[in-house]
């Protein structure tokens, strides 16, 4: 059960490489992720119109496998909350109302927006800030050391986890060798780049593509909440 949750976690988030649309601005995907926000917060069945570009962008850029992960895993939240609303409902003798279909749709557009930061934010554009903020080219790599290392820790933990129920080992054993292969890890990577880090220039990589489709859901948010205000 753990490994095919590990295994999960894993395609949810790393199951794609570097494609064209991680070459926005992370600005910009900052910015629609907090005017989504606010339509999620202010108005649940509204904001379902912004399931629309995100749908888009996912089969533009060739992930929708890693939409239909995200869905499921933004459905374990939003469907614990929502299930939570509803009790306290049937509790207080408010009956089945809309309550907790609003609860699960504000939380699961919430997870999905905070996951499409995780899945099309520019790392290069981070280690660039970084290093023009800070001047360190060890803290300039951070970013993209990361994400790599947290890719590679999660499948190693996946694969020790069916070889270790295969042989019959405890799950806490298992547990204990990864955090112990975390570390060994984190090490192996810090001396690789050791020499890398002393004449380091980040350099961002844009993608006109990604920058106008990010205009284009920063100008669709607007118009909902213009519609908002309206109402």
């Amino acid at each position: 059960m753990l490994h095919r949750l590990v295994l999960f976690l894993l395609r949810s988030i790393f199951l794609y490489g570097y494609t064209w649309a991680r070459r926005g601005s992370n600005l910009l995907l900052i910015l629609h992720t907090g005017l989504a926000t606010y339509i999620i917060s202010s108005s649940p069945v509204l904001s379902l119109v912004l399931l629309a570009p995100m749908l888009l962008l996912y089969i533009l850029s060739g992930m929708p496998r890693l939409l239909v992960y995200g869905v499921l895993l933004a459905s374990i939240p939003s469907t614990w909350l929502s299930l939570t609303q509803l009790i306290l409902d049937i509790a207080m003798a408010r009956g089945l109302t809309s309550t907790s279909l609003m609860v699960f749709i504000r939380y699961e557009l919430l997870s999905l927006h905070a996951l499409l930061l995780l899945h099309y934010a520019n790392l290069d554009e981070a280690s660039y800030l970084l290093y023009k903020l800070t001047r360190k080219c060890s803290i300039a790599v951070f970013p993209l050391l990361v994400w790599r290392s947290m890719a590679q820790l999660l499948r190693e933990a996946s694969e020790a986890l069916l070889a270790h129920r295969l042989k019959g080992v405890k799950v806490w054993q298992t547990l204990a060798i990864s955090l112990l292969r975390a570390d060994e890890v984190a090490k192996l990577i810090h001396e690789a780049h050791v020499h890398k880090t002393r004449y380091c220039r980040p350099n961002p990589m844009y993608s006109r593509g990604a920058l106008l489709f990010q205009v284009l859901m920063i100008l669709l948010d607007l118009v909902i909440i213009a519609l908002l205000g309206q109402g």
